[in-house]
């Protein structure tokens, strides 16, 4: 997995690309606590350009998800296409985190 993090107007964008499994935890729980530490007051996750996640993946979103909202943060997920986007709505993960069209 890489991600990138930009911050624009109170907004922070969390970029991934690759794979998001297991194997990234220790890296994406301090991609969780960089973002959640940036000023803005909404975070958006674009998952646009990840090929691949698995169900560990699902449950790191959820970390995110937690660090920024223990932050004061909303968050919302820009979910993409293809078999990533399959993926999160097959698991109804819009019920957990609003998708951002």
């Amino acid at each position: 997995m890489d991600h990138s993090i930009t911050e624009n107007n109170g907004v922070i964008q969390v970029k991934l690309t690759g794979e998001l499994t297991l194997n990234d935890e220790e890296k994406f729980r301090s991609l969780s606590l960089e973002a959640s530490e940036q000023s803005g007051s909404k975070c958006v996750i674009d998952l646009s350009a990840l090929e691949f996640l698995d169900s560990a993946g699902l449950g790191l979103l959820l970390v995110l998800k937690e660090f920024c909202e223990d932050a004061s943060k909303t968050v919302s997920i820009r979910p993409g296409g293809g078999e990533v986007r399959e993926i999160l709505d097959i698991s109804e993960f819009s019920s957990l985190i609003p998708y951002e069209e």
